[in-house]
């Protein structure tokens, strides 16, 4: 008995005896061939199990696939880091951006929107009226004069009438004649300042009617009146022709003209400054300087608008260009004249274009392309105009990216 055990001892694996065997579960297949026959099965302290385990499937190892996923990364990575680097340093030799003339308009005083006859995205022609803003304080001061005017003019008529009334006492054909001829102009002057005042009145309504502010009637009612001045008007000039004409023919100059003299230079003067009035006011309507598109309105009507903010921008018409920034060793092989190709953003498609003029600095280029250029690079503006034709549907905009491929 003791030499059987011995015998199946000696032929165990030497693995075995050295406390280094595995687990009967984990044991391979090819353990038990060498061995000849099966291995003792451990001894369990607590009660056995009447099912033997079969052996467990190899793992299949995973590292292959990660392997295989990670160099994917790596080779995308670096992919994209050469398209990267070659579509920023290589693939093109200078960029730009789109420019053009942008006019702005301001009010010439802080002021009142009055009416905006235009909407973004208008074409406009010059001298097109765009918008209407007005002064309360220029309207009051125009008022203010209209009412001394009116005050001068009383003066004037108490005083020919006391000259009137001298006259008379006397029986002095020539003192009636005088005291018609300051009547008749104190009046003539009257109807002209009205007449000055229902003409501005006239002018803005029919600036306000685009707006329907005012209406057809109002406008008709204004041009009949004016025309009953015109006529009130023709008749005293007539008369007061005659007058002056039949004051001519007597030599002799009576005191109280010197009287009247005062009165009527004060209503002249007042008259003068509401013309001066006139003409500012005017100024209020606001015209296109040159044909246009209108970009931007901060302002709408009956809002206010201080006097250095513009609140309309007009795009000026064949103002749009391309201006790139070339690096100096490159600057000499631009000239004027020259035709290169250009692509501009979003349009993704290469735009012929002529060089119209080279820069005659060097200056830091717009903070659009900068991420493209050397820190604090000063690089040379070339000013290029497009050749082709482009539609409607897809215009220029002001900002836009310009590249120029390198190898044009």
């Amino acid at each position: 008995m003791q030499s059987r055990l011995l015998a199946e001892k000696s032929d165990r694996d030497p693995a075995l005896d050295n406390g280094l065997s595995s687990p009967p579960g984990d044991r391979r297949e090819s353990d038990i061939e060498l061995s000849g026959r099966p291995l003792a099965e451990p001894k369990h302290s607590g009660p056995r199990s009447s099912e033997t385990p079969e052996h467990a499937p190899p793992e299949v190892s995973r590292r292959p696939n990660a392997r295989r996923t990670v160099v994917a990364i790596l080779v995308a990575s670096l992919g994209f880091s050469v398209f990267a680097a070659w579509n920023t340093f290589l693939r093109y030799s200078a960029y730009g951006i789109v420019s053009g003339r942008v006019m702005e308009l301001t009010s010439p005083w802080p002021a009142k929107v009055e009416a905006v006859y235009v909407r973004a995205g208008d074409t406009v022609r010059q001298g097109d009226i765009l918008a209407i803003v007005s002064d309360p304080e220029l309207d009051a001061s125009i008022d203010r004069l209209g009412d001394e005017i009116r005050s001068a003019q009383a003066e004037l008529d108490a005083q020919v009438a006391l000259l009137a009334v001298a006259a008379h006492n006397r029986r002095d054909e020539n003192q009636k004649i005088r005291a018609n001829y300051y009547d008749l102009k104190g009046q003539l002057l009257s109807e002209e300042s009205k007449l000055a005042s229902l003409e501005s009145k006239l002018a803005l309504r029919l600036q306000l009617l685009k707006s329907g502010t005012v209406s057809n009637e109002e406008i008709d009612s204004t041009r009949y009146i004016i025309q009953g001045l015109n006529d009130k008007i023709e008749h005293l000039q007539q008369a007061v022709h005659t007058l002056e004409e039949r004051l001519e023919e007597s030599d002799e100059t009576s005191i109280d003209e010197a009287a009247l003299a005062p009165s009527l230079a004060k209503i002249e003067q007042f008259q003068a400054e509401i013309r001066r009035l006139r003409e500012r006011q005017l100024q209020g309507t606001l015209r296109a300087p040159s044909g246009g598109t209108v970009m931007s309105i901060s302002r709408h009507a009956g809002e206010r608008v201080r006097q250095e903010d513009p609140f309309i921008e007009l795009l000026q018409d064949g103002s749009i260009e391309l201006v790139i920034f070339v690096q100096q060793d490159q600057a000499s092989t631009f000239a004027v004249g020259q035709t290169i190709d250009a692509v501009v953003a979003p349009l993704d498609q290469q735009l012929s274009c002529e060089v119209v003029r080279i820069g005659d600095r060097y200056e830091k280029p717009v903070y659009q392309i900068q991420s493209h250029y050397r820190r604090a690079e000063n690089l040379l503006p070339v000013h290029l105009r497009p050749l082709t034709d482009l539609s409607s549907e897809t215009p220029l905009r002001l900002g836009s990216v310009v590249r120029i491929p390198a190898g044009w």
